[in-house]
């Protein structure tokens, strides 16, 4: 955590002046867990009535293992926070637990160290860090410090942690910097603030909810106006295309037309082609005989001509 010696001295001060006496868990490890994943998010108080509540509907941990998930919620209350989330979360740890043992017990566990304790209560198990810590820090008194969004936005409201914090960086500081012999007790005075911070937590929630709700109907709406947007444009353009395209269709038609009365009037104009006529012999005869006459003739006028001249 960033500025984390900064933080640490605000903590300390914090879980000094939250001290307050630890209240009673439950012994049964079973219903420890059970109560570790009710206990998220809400009061330990809560919890314990909600705990009280499955007693009293179903006969033992095993009925409630194979009961079905909407007769718990029922029982638990649709207002009770996570109910839907926490009954699934409830039945598939308590059959994992009997898939393992063939029974309803956790006392294996005692065996192993508690980093594997931890590392088995969330990957198996499969429970939250906040419910995996309960059970580590009160069934095994392992060092763990459970924390949930609660106490996490509680302490970003008070400015006792950075404000980028997440909860695996929230629990890893805490876990750093508390005392093991104070675990339980530092847990208790941050719970102890925790749930006298929730109603302002649970405001700022609604007024986070709200401003979200307006920044996505405000989104929504830009998102439709840029889509608008976008299929007029494409309308446009397709109409274009189309337009064009009837356009060339037509200029190609008429081009074709124009050719066509084009090949027919150059076909009605043209002339049949005549054949030369072949000279006649004859005619080639008479040609000559003429020409040899005039030529004849004007040798007999040349000739008189000169004899006139040398009578002379």
């Amino acid at each position: 955590m960033k500025n984390s010696k900064k933080y640490a001295k605000k903590i300390k001060r914090l879980v000094a002046s939250e001290a307050s006496p630890a209240p009673v868990r439950q012994t049964d490890l079973i219903a420890l867990l059970v109560e570790g994943v009710l206990s998220e998010d809400t009061t330990l108080a809560k919890a314990s009535a909600a705990i009280t509540t499955l007693g009293e509907e179903f006969t033992d941990f095993n009925e409630l293992r194979v009961s079905p998930l909407r007769d718990i919620v029922e029982v638990l209350g649709e207002d009770f926070p996570g109910v839907r989330e926490k009954a699934g979360t409830i039945t598939a740890a308590i059959q994992a637990v009997f898939d393992r043992t063939n029974s309803l017990s956790l006392e294996f566990l005692a065996k192993m160290t508690k980093r594997e304790v931890r590392s088995l209560l969330r990957d198996e198990i499969g429970l939250s860090p906040w419910s995996e810590s309960v059970v580590t820090l009160y069934g095994f008194g392992g060092h763990a410090m459970p924390v949930d969004d609660l106490l996490l936005e509680a302490l970003k409201m008070g400015e006792y942690i950075h404000p980028d914090s997440d909860l695996l960086d929230l629990q890893g500081f805490l876990e750093r910097i508390t005392p093991g012999k104070d675990a339980i007790s530092w847990h208790e005075a941050l719970q102890a603030y925790s749930v006298k911070t929730a109603p302002k937590v649970a405001r700022e929630r609604a007024r986070l909810r709200r401003l979200a709700q307006a920044q996505a109907k405000v989104k929504a709406k830009a998102e439709a106006k840029t889509k608008a947007k976008a299929e007029a444009r494409a309308k446009v353009k397709a109409e274009a295309k189309a337009k064009a395209e009837a356009q060339a269709k037509a200029k190609d038609k008429k081009k074709k037309k124009v050719k066509t009365k084009t090949k027919a009037k150059a076909k009605g104009k043209a002339k049949p082609a005549t054949k030369k006529k072949a000279k006649s012999p004859a005619n080639t005869v008479g040609k000559k005989t003429v020409k040899k006459k005039k030529k004849a003739g004007k040798t007999v006028g040349k000739k008189k001509t000169a004899s006139r001249r040398a009578k002379k």
